[in-house]
C-alpha cells in the first residue's frame, strides 16, 4: 500500500452562474483568516500572537489586523511566548527558544544550555528571570541573561505541566498523570523544589490550569477551583472546575475568572469561581480556547483553529479579530447557489457569499473543527468530522447531528450524491433517502472499500481510493473492481474522480497521475501527457469539456479530454499541494475556479508548510484559456479561428502559417481528418462525415475546439 499523501479528501464540484470576477492569474483569496494560536503576549501597545503553523504574528492596531513578525524563525511552530522588558521570547518544537530584540521583526535562537532539539512546551517570565519547560522528560530551565544561558534546575516533572512564574524567585509549575504530580512550587528560583501545600490535597492530583494576578494564584486542580492571595503559601477551595477535568486556557483579568473548556467552550467568573457563566454563542468557534490576554479595556482570546477573537465588554460579547493572521489548510470547497462553504483542517467551517472576498466562520453546533469532507445537496450542507457528521439546512448559520445509522465512532470520509440518495462513508457505506436524516448502510458482506473519491456516470457509481476504482450497479450495495491497474506496480491509488460526457477520469498517486475509460471502467488508458510522472493528482473538476487537475505541486488544464495537460499555476507559490475545487459558472465564458489548498511541501518540519499559500484561491478558466494552453504545454504562436462553430458541413480554420499541417482530433486525441494551410491562410475542411460530437484542431503548437452538429 502506497503512502498516502496528507489531507487528500474528496469534495464534490458544483456549478452554477457568476457574471464577475475575472482574474489574470491564480489569487489567494481574502480569508479564511485564522490559524492555530498557542499563545498571546504585549509589549506596550504591540500585541504578538504564535502560531502553530506561521511563526509568530504582530498587531499595532489592539488586534484588529495582525502581519507576520518572524524572520530568523526557522521553525514555524510556535509553542509559547513571554516578554522581559523590551525583549521577546519564543518557544519552538524541537528547536528550543528563539529571542527577538526589535518587536519581532528579526529572530535568533537563544538555547546555550538547552537539551539539543529541545521541544518547548511552554515559556514564563517574571521581571528578569525565564523559564523554559521541555516536553517528557527534557526537564525544567531557567534563566537570568535573558536567554543567552539556560541552567537546569534539575526538576522533571512526569506529566504534562502549567508553568507559573509568580515572583522574581518564586516559581510554580503543575502537572498531572502521575503519583506525585500535583503543584510544585520554588522558592529559590528553581533551585528546589516540593509540592506546594497549606490547604492543598497530597500528591498525586491533576493541575489543569494555572492564573495570577497580583498576589492572587488560581488553579483548576482536579473538579476544584483554589485561591491563595498570598503568593502561593495558604490555599482555599472557591469554586467548581468549570471544565470539571482539563481546561486548555485560564486567566484572571481585571477580577473575572476567564476559562476554555476542552475540547470546546468558554466559561466566565466574578466570584472568584464559585459561579460560572456558560459559553457565549458569539465565541464562535468549535476549537477551544487556547490562550487569554488582557488590553485595556478589552480582552483577546485566541484559539487552536479559529483565529483570536475580541471583546471589550467582559466577555459578554465577541467578534472575529483575526485579519491577516495565517490560513487554514482547505479540506473541502463545496456551494450551495453562489454561497461557498470552505472546510478546513482544524478551523471548522467557513462562508463567503462574495466570491471569497470576505469569509466568516460558521461552527455553531459543530462538535469538532477538523473537518474532513463536506457535501451540498439541495439547501442541506453536511460536514464531517471527527466526531461524526453533521448538517446544516440555513447555509451553516447551525449544525445539528446527522449520524442516526451510522455506526458510533466512523469517520465519515467521502460524501456522494446519485438522484435523491445521499451516499457517506469511509471502508463502511451509508445511504440516505430523506436528505441525510436517517442512513442505512448498503455494502453489508462486500469487502470495505478505503475511499477517497467517488462519481456517478448514469445509473452506475464509481469509487477510488487504495484499490483503484470499483464499481456498482445497484446504488452501492454490492461493488466490483475494475480494471484499472498499471502494468509493472500495485494497483494505483485513486485521489480524485471526473465525469465529462461518458468519459471517466480518475487522478492517481501512480506513474501515470491521470487515468481514462470510455467502457465504465472495462478498460482504462493513460491520460497523463504534460504531468510529469509520479506527480499525485489529488483533486479534478471538470467544466464543460475541459479538466482542471490539481495535483501536489501544480495545477494542471486540459481542453482535448486529457490527451494533453499545460500547467497553468501562474500566481500561486512553488509545490503548493491543491486538495479540493469548486466551480462557479457551466462554460469558458463564465467559470469561475476555486482552489482550495493545504500548503506547500517544504523538505522539512515533516512536510507541508501551511504558511506558504494555504486557502482558497481563484481564477476563471477564460483567463486559462487565453493565457495560452497548448497540446505541448509551450506558448502558442498564432489564435486558431474556426468558423462556423457550432458547424454541420464544413469548417473554414484561419490564422495559421501558410503550409502548416492543421489536424481534427476527437475528444480521445486520434485524428480524424488534416490539411495543409494554402498560402491565403484559410483552411477549408469537409466534416460532415463526422459524428456529432466535440473535436479539435491543432497545428502542434496551437489548438481550438469546435462542435460538430
Amino acid at each position: 500500500m502506497k503512502k498516502r499523501i496528507a489531507l487528500k479528501i474528496f469534495s464534490i464540484a458544483l456549478v452554477s452562474f457568476l457574471t464577475s470576477g475575472a482574474t489574470a492569474q491564480w489569487v489567494q483569496t481574502n480569508g479564511p483568516y485564522g490559524g492555530e494560536i498557542n499563545s498571546l503576549s504585549q509589549m506596550g501597545t504591540i500585541l504578538f500572537a504564535a502560531t502553530s503553523s506561521d511563526g509568530v504574528y504582530r498587531s499595532n492596531d489592539s488586534g484588529a489586523s495582525w502581519s507576520q513578525a518572524s524572520n530568523g524563525l526557522d521553525n514555524p511552530y510556535i509553542t509559547s511566548m513571554a516578554v522581559i522588558g523590551n525583549i521577546l521570547f519564543a518557544g519552538t518544537n524541537y528547536e528550543g527558544v528563539f529571542r527577538s530584540t526589535d518587536s519581532g521583526k528579526s529572530w535568533t535562537p537563544e538555547s546555550n544550555g538547552l537539551p539539543p532539539n529541545m521541544w518547548v512546551t511552554e515559556l514564563a517570565a517574571s521581571e528578569t528571570r525565564l523559564v523554559a519547560v521541555g516536553y517528557e522528560g527534557e526537564g525544567v530551565f531557567y534563566s537570568i541573561d535573558s536567554g543567552e544561558s539556560w541552567i537546569s534546575t534539575g526538576f522533571v516533572p512526569d506529566g504534562p505541566v502549567n508553568p507559573l512564574v509568580a515572583s522574581k524567585s518564586r516559581l510554580f509549575i503543575g502537572d498531572m498523570g502521575a503519583s506525585n504530580s500535583g503543584l510544585h512550587q520554588s522558592t529559590d528560583g528553581g533551585a528546589t523544589w516540593s509540592l506546594a501545600a497549606n490547604g492543598l490535597p497530597e500528591a498525586g492530583y491533576d493541575v489543569f490550569a494555572l492564573a495570577t494576578s497580583g498576589t492572587n494564584i488560581f488553579a483548576a486542580i482536579d473538579s476544584e477551583i483554589y485561591l491563595s492571595t498570598d503568593f502561593g503559601a495558604s490555599w482555599r477551595i472557591t469554586g467548581t472546575n468549570p471544565g470539571k477535568t482539563y481546561l486548555s486556557s485560564f486567566a484572571l483579568i481585571g477580577g473575572t475568572l476567564y476559562a476554555g473548556g476542552y475540547p470546546s467552550g468558554f466559561f466566565s467568573s466574578t466570584d472568584s469561581g464559585a459561579s460560572w457563566m456558560a459559553s457565549n454563542a458569539s465565541l464562535n468557534t468549535a476549537n477551544s480556547i487556547t490562550t487569554f490576554l488582557g488590553i485595556g479595556t478589552g480582552i483577546l482570546a485566541g484559539s487552536a483553529g479559529n483565529g483570536v477573537f475580541r471583546s471589550t465588554n467582559e466577555g459578554i460579547t465577541w467578534t472575529v479579530s483575526s485579519k491577516g493572521l495565517p490560513t487554514p489548510a482547505i479540506i473541502s470547497l463545496v456551494r450551495i447557489g453562489t454561497v461557498l462553504f470552505a472546510g478546513t483542517r482544524r478551523a471548522g467551517v467557513f462562508r463567503s457569499v462574495d466570491s471569497g472576498a470576505t469569509w466568516t466562520t460558521v461552527n455553531a453546533g459543530l462538535t469538532s473543527s477538523d473537518i474532513y469532507s463536506m457535501a451540498a445537496s439541495g439547501i442541506d450542507l453536511f460536514a464531517a468530522t471527527e466526531n461524526g457528521m453533521s448538517r446544516s439546512a440555513d447555509s451553516g448559520a447551525t449544525w445539528v447531528s446527522a449520524n442516526k445509522g451510522i455506526s458510533q465512532g466512523l469517520q465519515i470520509l467521502f460524501f456522494a450524491q446519485q438522484g435523491s440518495n445521499l451516499f457517506a462513508g469511509n471502508g463502511e457505506l451509508y445511504r440516505s433517502t430523506d436528505e441525510g436524516i436517517n442512513w442505512v448502510r448498503v455494502d453489508t458482506g462486500q469487502p470495505k472499500l478505503t475511499v477517497n473519491a467517488f462519481a456517478v456516470l448514469g445509473a452506475d457509481m464509481f469509487a477510488g481510493g487504495e484499490g483503484g476504482v470499483y464499481r456498482s450497479t445497484d446504488s452501492g450495495v454490492s461493488w466490483s473492481a475494475t480494471k484499472l491497474s498499471n502494468p509493472g506496480t500495485s494497483t494505483p491509488q485513486v485521489d480524485a474522480l471526473a465525469v465529462i460526457g461518458t468519459n471517466l477520469f480518475a487522478g492517481s498517486e501512480d506513474i501515470s497521475s491521470v487515468f481514462l475509460t470510455t467502457d465504465n471502467g472495462t478498460n482504462w488508458s493513460s491520460a497523463s501527457e504534460g504531468i510529469v510522472n509520479y506527480t499525485p493528482v489529488l483533486a479534478l473538476a471538470s467544466v464543460g469539456d475541459d479538466l482542471i487537475a490539481g495535483t501536489a505541486g501544480s495545477i494542471f488544464l486540459s481542453t482535448d479530454g486529457a490527451v494533453h495537460w499545460s500547467p497553468v499555476k501562474s500566481g500561486m507559490p512553488d509545490n503548493l499541494f491543491t486538495n479540493t475545487f469548486s466551480v462557479l459558472g457551466v462554460d469558458a465564458s463564465s467559470a469561475l475556479l476555486f482552489a482550495g489548498t493545504t500548503g506547500s511541501y517544504i523538505g522539512k518540519n515533516n512536510g507541508l508548510d501551511a504558511s506558504n499559500g494555504a486557502g482558497v484561491w481563484r481564477r476563471t478558466l477564460a483567463d486559462m484559456l487565453s493565457a495560452g494552453v497548448t497540446a505541448n504545454g509551450s506558448t502558442p504562436t498564432f489564435e486558431i479561428q474556426i468558423y462556423p462553430n457550432p458547424a454541420s458541413q464544413s469548417v473554414s480554420i484561419e490564422s495559421l502559417e501558410a503550409g502548416k499541417r492543421a489536424e481534427v482530433l476527437d475528444i480521445l486525441g486520434r485524428e480524424v481528418l488534416y490539411g495543409t494551410v494554402p498560402a491565403s491562410g484559410a483552411l477549408s475542411l469537409d466534416i460532415s462525415a463526422l459524428p456529432a460530437g466535440l473535436y479539435y484542431v491543432s497545428d502542434g503548437l496551437s489548438r481550438a475546439k469546435f462542435v460538430k452538429q
